[in-house]
């Protein structure tokens, strides 16, 4: 696990590993959290956290203001909200070095926690 990140404003990174972890924990008061994975710099996935309403694809609901929590294993994407939402998704366009992570926070910080999963088996297929 790397050490907590503060954003506040953008943070984006290149993934050298389609498995991941990141949570995302607000820091006080914060307007919006937009969490995104790009794919040759277009928009692949992104959830959006507008005061508690969370929007990702066309789901809508609200949530308490807590970590987002989300687990990249390959082509799928598990998000958990506020510790009691949960949201799966395929996303079949990432690929090895041409996706990209972003968290853009507004109206405050927040804090990240990052670290890379280990497969659970060495012949896996993660293409």
């Amino acid at each position: 696990m790397t050490p907590a990140k503060e954003v506040e404003g953008t943070f984006s990174t290149s993934l050298d590993t389609l498995q991941h972890e990141w949570i995302i924990t607000p820091a006080g008061l914060v307007t919006r959290i937009t969490v995104r994975l790009d794919v040759n710099g277009e928009t692949g996935w992104q959830l959006t956290d507008d005061n508690g309403e969370i929007r990702c694809g066309g789901i809508d609901f609200h949530a308490p203001a807590a970590p987002i929590r989300l687990l990249l294993d390959a082509s799928v994407l598990e998000v958990f909200v506020g510790n009691r939402e949960a949201l799966t998704s395929r996303v079949y366009t990432v690929k090895h070095g041409t996706t990209s992570f972003h968290v853009q926070v507004e109206g405050g910080r927040a804090a990240m926690d990052s670290w890379a999963l280990m497969p659970i088996s060495p012949d896996r297929l993660v293409s």
